[in-house]
């Protein structure tokens, strides 16, 4: 029997709401509302060298000199609600004075933006369970591209949303398509800009599509905000109030706070889509799982590489994710506990590789380094009174030498003995 298209909506919708639970969960329990006050500080600080570093991008790109009049309109008009006026004209009077600066002052200007562009990172890795940063080289070659491209394809949008205007005006369009062109606008550049953070920050390689569509959630929540946090300071002017003419302070700061709560959430929705197409969702953490699923991806993970390795090939944790598809951070986080056990290495192509023999490892040995079972032999404890324990620790003692005679076999007698491994994906059972 085969579902009605209103089921097939229904069961869709489900996904969705589950998916969303699931994304706002893992918000909560990565710590992104203490990351988007991290990031809010981090940007205030940061706002002047950047204003600095784009108008000096601008001025130097004679094309683009005519559109900054239009450039500050459309960031005051559509990405700082209410007090983008005054906020516009803080920064561009800090920049002007920076303009002055020294060679000094310069390069002080430059580290501070790539601290920001480092904390931003550095946030986008806790999401994406990233426990390694790129080389400094790369890294500052990264945030090089984008402070340098960011202001450029920012000009770009907004030098073809103006050839669009002018070739509507001239066809004699309508104007709501002048109109849906200046509304739309600013939500493409948003929703472009979240997708190339998703995609190009992380230390992990991000599909396209997952960063696009994190991207748009952000975009369309960015834009909702907009308009709700105007709507909130005119209907409840409380901190026009309390701070009188110093309101655009705190103003400001609640809007970079919620800013980078979405921008943080979009983040979320782009790292946790590979989890959920797995169809395994197992949690946030590996450390929350029972033993046996540990255990099987461990396995899993190892059959993979000892396959490859037989080819003299080594595998890349996208390959390794096909073949074991329990959840990008199952994945990571059991690759690094491998990896501290001495089972697997990274190697410097962010490639994966066997470096323990399998022939003379066990699955006892295995266990063992997952900290799976008893961690450490059962002694006498003095103070805790009773004759029991002497019994308790010779049972524990036999008990723990029968299941390492029982998992004596080794790893690649395991592989070999099974005839499917790396044939079919890992699966667990529910």
């Amino acid at each position: 029997m085969t579902d009605t298209p209103r089921h097939g909506f229904l069961h869709r919708v489900g996904e969705v709401v589950g998916f969303t639970k699931y994304a706002a969960l893992r918000f909560y329990y990565d710590d992104c509302t203490q990351a988007a006050a991290s990031l809010t500080y981090t940007v205030l600080l940061a706002l002047v060298p950047l204003t600095a570093i784009i108008v000096a991008i601008f001025t130097a790109f004679p094309a683009f000199q005519e559109l900054q009049d239009t450039a500050r309109q459309l960031i005051i008009d559509n990405f700082v609600p209410e007090v983008g006026e005054t906020v516009a004209e803080h920064l561009e009077g800090f920049a002007i004075n920076a303009s002055g600066l020294t060679a000094l002052g310069v390069i002080g200007l430059l580290v501070t933006s790539i601290l920001m562009l480092a904390t931003i990172e550095s946030s986008f890795n806790a999401i994406w369970h990233v426990k390694e940063s790129r080389s400094w080289l790369i890294r500052l070659l990264t945030f090089w591209a984008v402070l340098t491209l960011t202001p450029l394809l920012f000009g770009a949008s907004i030098s073809i949303g103006s050839a669009l205007l002018d070739r509507a005006a001239i066809l004699g369009g309508g104007t709501w398509i002048i109109d849906a062109v200046r509304v739309l606008l600013p939500i493409v550049i948003q929703v472009v800009g979240f997708g190339l953070l998703y995609w190009i920050i992380p230390n992990r390689s991000v599909k396209w599509s997952d960063a696009a569509i994190g991207g748009l959630v952000a975009g369309v929540l960015f834009e909702f905000s907009k308009w709700g946090f105007s709507l909130y300071l005119q209907a409840f002017p409380v901190y026009q109030t309390l701070y009188g003419a110093l309101a655009t302070v705190p103003i400001f700061l609640v809007w970079l706070y919620l800013a980078w709560s979405i921008a943080l959430f979009g983040a979320v929705i782009a790292a946790a889509l590979p989890d959920w197409r797995s169809g395994k969702v197992i949690g946030t953490s590996l450390h929350n799982m029972a033993s046996g699923p540990r255990l099987t991806i461990a396995a899993g993970i190892l059959a993979a590489l000892s396959g490859s390795s037989r080819l003299g090939e080594t595998m890349s944790r996208d390959e390794l994710q096909r073949r074991v598809p329990v959840g990008v951070s199952a994945v990571d986080e059991m690759l690094d506990q491998l990896r501290q056990a001495r089972f697997v290495n990274r190697t410097d192509d962010d490639r994966w590789v066997l470096t323990r023999d399998l022939h003379t490892a066990s699955l006892a040995d295995l266990i063992s380094a997952l900290g799976i079972g008893l961690s450490g032999p059962v002694g006498r404890i003095p103070r805790i009174g009773g004759g029991w324990q002497d019994v308790l620790g010779e049972l524990t003692a036999k008990s723990e030498a029968a299941r390492t005679q029982a998992l004596s076999i080794s790893l690649a007698t395991l592989f070999a003995e099974r005839g499917r491994d790396n044939v079919t994906p890992l699966q667990l059972g529910d």
